[in-house]
Order: structure tokens, then C-alpha cells, then sequence
């Protein structure tokens, strides 16, 4: 059995998605300011669930056979349509627990035409136990400052990397007026060219997570730590508490420069990316 919830009932489905906690893309799913999609075994005593938003692919709980049945029956014949449609690659398996592998071939069939198991981790900066780097803003190269990422700033098509940074406004929003909404930014520039900038990502209470990015020809010269350190500052006055780095363990230099920003590990877990079958 499978029932797809309303978003006014996702609440519910809290306890089984817990163990996926550091994951805000799930939290914000459950608080309504995500239009993400859950479903579960049993409306009205859940004992395993499935979320979803664009790629990422939540499973929590106890895998049932018939949720495993019919949870594959929904896959192939809507979620799947409408990733091909929309022009989706693949998908990012997220389970709360590793037993939830041993279902994906019952789930998944035939929809990837390969799987790759990779290894993810988590960094977290935790305002009054990690610190911003000293005297960081020192380090500003001349002719440079920097902008809030608002309306104004994504307005002003002339700048170079202008279109860049709006269509990452939008790679985990819906749309640029929902990041305005939901989120905030910070963009190191000067009068021509936008050189770096470090966005929040699903925001909730007092957590958000970040995304972070140098234009190729402003890499290599400190350019990202200096929008990671303005954008922690500004994440701290606007009363965040907890800030959240996600990157690919072989990603070498981004979780360089998680640490070298001043967040600490905060956990290594392994997700399975499905490409899909054309």
C-alpha cells in the first residue's frame, strides 16, 4: 500500500525521517517550504516512508513489501516519466538506513542504467563553538566589495557570470522569487564581474546549509573564503545558529575549505546516484 500525504500531514512523518536529520532538504520538506512530496505505508500509523524533491530520494523506516510493491509501481510510471520530461539524469538515493539497498532492485528496476555507490559528508558551523576566520575581511583584494544576492544584484544582467549565479539561485529552490523569499546571499564583485558567492539552502528556525561557488577565473586566490567568511557572519547576525556543508568525500578542496572556513565533520554517510536509462 502506498498513500501520498498531504502537505498539511507530513508532519506526522517526522519520527521516521529523523535519522536523516542533517539533511534539511527533508525538514523543509516536512515544514511545508519545500514542495517536495512524501509518501507512506499507512496514513495514519506510518511505518516507512518515501520523500522526494527534483533528485534527491529519501527512504526511512521499515521496508513493507507491499509500500516496496507499490512504491515501484508509482516510480516507473510518474516519478520517472516526469524526471525524463524535466530532463533529469539521475537520482540521489538517500536512505535512513543501509537495508533499504537491499529493495532497490524490487524499487528501482530497470530505471538506472548504471548505479554508482559514493561517500558524502557533512560539515557543520555552530555559532559560539566554531570560529570565522581573524581579521578576514584584511584580506580583500582592491576594487572588489560585496553585494547581498537580492533583486537588485540579480537584476543586473550586464555584469559578467550575472546569468551563473541566477540559475544557482534556483539548485534548490523553485525559482529566483522563492530564493528571495526563503533564502539570502552574499557575492563578492566589482564594477564588471561577479567573482564568487556563498548562498544559503534550506532555510528552517535558526539552520540552513550553504552553497558555495568561485567563477573559473577567480579560482586559486582566496576568493571563496572570503564570501564563505561574509556569509557566515551574515548568516550569524540573522540569528542562524547551525550551518550545514554537504560535499562529495573525494571533493577534496571543498571540504578544505569547509575546514578551513571553520566547520568541523559532523558525519560520512553513502548514497547511491542512479543514471537514468534513456
Amino acid at each position: 500500500m502506498l498513500s501520498l500525504l498531504s502537505p498539511s500531514n507530513y508532519a506526522f512523518t517526522g519520527r521516521l525521517f529523523q535519522p536523516l536529520d542533517e539533511h534539511l532538504t527533508i525538514t523543509s520538506i516536512l515544514e511545508g517550504l519545500t514542495p517536495g512530496e512524501i509518501a507512506v505505508d499507512d496514513p495514519n500509523h506510518p511505518t516507512c516512508a518515501a520523500a522526494w524533491f527534483r533528485h534527491k530520494f529519501f527512504l526511512a523506516g521499515d521496508p513493507e513489501p507491499g509500500f516496496i510493491t507499490a512504491l515501484a509501481e508509482y516510480f516507473h510510471s510518474t516519478l520517472l516519466p516526469e524526471a525524463k520530461n524535466n530532463g533529469q539524469e539521475i537520482f540521489m538515493l538517500m536512505p535512513a538506513s543501509p537495508i533499504w539497498k537491499n529493495h532497490y532492485p524490487a524499487i528501482f528496476g530497470s530505471a538506472f542504467s548504471r548505479q554508482v555507490d559514493a561517500l558524502r559528508e557533512t560539515y557543520t558551523f555552530t555559532a559560539g563553538k566554531n570560529a570565522l576566520i581573524p581579521a578576514w575581511r584584511d584580506r580583500m583584494p582592491e576594487e572588489f566589495c560585496f553585494s547581498a544576492v537580492d533583486a537588485g544584484l540579480l537584476s543586473q544582467a550586464h555584469l559578467k557570470h550575472s546569468a551563473y549565479l541566477v540559475d544557482e539561485t534556483q539548485s534548490e529552490r523553485t525559482s529566483v522569487q522563492d530564493f528571495l523569499a526563503q533564502s539570502f546571499g552574499v557575492c563578492l564583485r566589482n564594477d564588471e564581474t561577479l567573482a564568487a558567492w556563498c548562498l544559503s539552502e534550506y532555510n528552517h528556525g535558526t539552520r540552513c546549509e550553504v552553497g558555495i561557488a568561485t567563477v573559473d577565473e577567480y579560482q586559486r586566490r582566496g576568493f571563496g573564503t572570503l564570501a564563505g567568511c561574509a556569509f557566515l557572519e551574515e548568516a550569524i547576525q540573522r540569528g542562524y545558529r547551525e550551518i550545514g556543508w554537504h560535499c562529495w568525500k573525494n571533493n577534496q578542496a571543498s571540504a578544505a575549505l569547509a575546514r578551513k572556513l571553520g566547520f568541523s565533520l559532523f558525519n560520512e554517510y553513502e548514497v547511491t546516484l542512479g543514471f537514468i536509462t534513456e
